[in-house]
């Protein structure tokens, strides 16, 4: 599965038990980056799409189990334990990160470098609620 998390500058995740921002700008990109792919992630996930018709998105509460080769899990509201479980399954990894700090319970500690992922790609580009929304692209 290719892995897309959602940060800000702190590593933040979300606030009780919301999403801390949400740009649409960002999930233009990440549908352009992988057109025709399966997105997997749960239900809160699920209204980032709903505004693309062409994307094929299935809510599981287990989607990082049902996610398959290729297809891209989207993990928002998934504590870094549960990620560090799936580790093996990881074929790429993909962070937007917005340029802010937000308030955060839920905080990713998933140890990137520890895991062997490097940063092949970086590119900023503008949001429509963000100056700048960084994508990083991480390969083993």
């Amino acid at each position: 599965m290719i892995l897309v998390m959602f940060l800000d500058m702190k590593n933040g995740m979300a606030f009780n038990r919301r999403r801390q921002t949400r740009d649409r700008a960002a999930t233009e990109r990440l549908l352009s980056l992988f057109p025709g792919k399966c997105f997997w992630g749960d239900a809160r996930t699920q209204m980032l799409f709903e505004d693309f018709d062409q994307a094929d998105f299935k809510a599981d509460p287990d989607f990082l189990d049902k996610a398959g080769d290729g297809d891209v899990a989207i993990a928002e509201f998934v504590p870094s334990d549960q990620l560090t479980a799936v580790d093996n399954q990881i074929e790429q990894l993909v962070i937007y990160r917005w340029d802010k700090v937000y308030p955060a319970d839920l905080v990713c500690t998933y140890p990137l470098a520890k895991a062997g992922w490097n940063l092949v790609q970086q590119t900023e580009f503008k949001g429509h609620s963000h100056d700048k929304i960084t994508e990083e692209v991480y390969h083993r």
